[in-house]
């Protein structure tokens, strides 16, 4: 009888902060920087940012970083009044 051996993956969760304009969807993920996508689409958008975090992991795998997790950032939405 032969054992096989289960590779076991962590799943990974990031927030992801999507912003519409008259060109569609731009999104990024705060926790990661410079890892942005955009789509015409929200649908997309978000397919597309899946795949950039994706590769973004990847490479930090490859170079032997640290994955960052959700507790490691907080993004908050924020209103800021001015007076001219």
């Amino acid at each position: 009888m032969t054992l096989i051996s289960k590779q076991h993956h962590k799943i990974y969760t990031f927030t992801v902060v999507t912003e519409k304009d008259e060109h569609g969807y731009f999104v990024y993920a705060p926790q990661l920087p410079g890892c942005h996508s955009q789509g015409d689409t929200y649908e997309e958008a978000m397919a597309n940012i899946k795949e950039a975090v994706q590769v973004y992991l990847e490479d930090m795998i490859a170079k032997g970083e640290d994955i960052p997790t959700e507790k490691d950032t907080i993004v908050s939405l924020n209103k800021v009044e001015l007076s001219f």
